[in-house]
């Protein structure tokens, strides 16, 4: 199952909850890979306190002589069931040849990875809607700042138009949100936005509140799902893992 975290814009903690679930996901024996697509900006490595080997650049500037040929050439163990692979720091460009070899290479991997998390980078760029395309199933992550909702909102409209080709499932992740009922007021504004201009509504997959621990762990380079077990985050994080196991099982 390829799984698209994303945000149209950036600090909204896509980052955190993907390395999260990835991450847990694999302590619950599913094989996860996990794939920072953020060009220029790549943070998950950090997340687990490793230092990147190879970055898909490797694999785009050797693709000719074969020299890492695949993925499985620079995929990085985290444990014995999680593997990242990041992407470059700096300016990079992909050009859409070299994005059609990286779709390609992760439809690969999800034939030997039970599930593929994508980490998108921040914004509307076409790589990103070129990851969703291959999507099973898409989490646009939002939090109570106006212009996050108003960008995420353009951005799931968007998804929706058919000369786009994306097909999978679009839920909604409110962040940082403490009050359920401001994140419910979210989403369903949301959706009535999007009903009126002729679209689908989407679904709730749920809302994580803000926590001191979240913070101390990203400092502490420690997993909140691994540290901080039975706190209300935790469950919050649960239920969308439990969406994604149950269609795995299934789907």
């Amino acid at each position: 199952m390829i799984v698209v975290f994303a945000s149209a814009k950036g600090g909204a903690g896509k980052s955190t909850i993907s390395c999260n679930i990835a991450y847990h996901l694999s302590k619950m024996n599913y094989k996860t890979l996990l794939f920072d697509s953020d060009v220029g900006s790549s943070v998950d490595y950090i997340f687990f306190g490793v230092y990147k080997h190879f970055t898909i650049k490797d694999y785009l500037d050797n693709h000719e002589a074969e020299i890492p040929k695949c993925f499985d050439d620079i995929k990085q163990s985290i444990n014995e069931k999680l593997s990242l692979i990041s992407s470059p720091n700096g300016f990079v460009e992909i050009s859409m040849t070299q994005l059609e070899l990286i779709k390609q290479e992760l439809i690969n991997q999800n034939e030997k990875n039970d599930f593929i998390i994508i980490d998108t980078q921040a914004g509307t760029h076409i790589q990103n809607l070129e990851f969703m395309k291959i999507a099973d199933k898409i989490y646009i992550v939002v939090n109570l700042d106006d212009q996050s909702i108003a960008d995420n909102f353009s951005l799931i409209r968007d998804l929706q138009k058919v000369q786009f080709g994306v097909t999978a499932e679009i839920y909604l992740i409110t962040n940082r949100i403490s009050d359920p009922k401001i994140s419910n007021v979210i989403y369903e504004n949301i959706n009535k936005l999007l009903i009126k201009k002729g679209c689908n509504p989407i679904k709730f997959a749920a809302n994580i509140c803000k926590s001191n621990n979240i913070e101390s762990s990203i400092n502490n380079k420690e997993m909140f799902m691994e540290k901080y077990k039975h706190t209300n985050v935790y469950n919050q994080f649960m239920a969308i893992i439990d969406t994604l196991i149950q269609e795995k099982l299934h789907g």
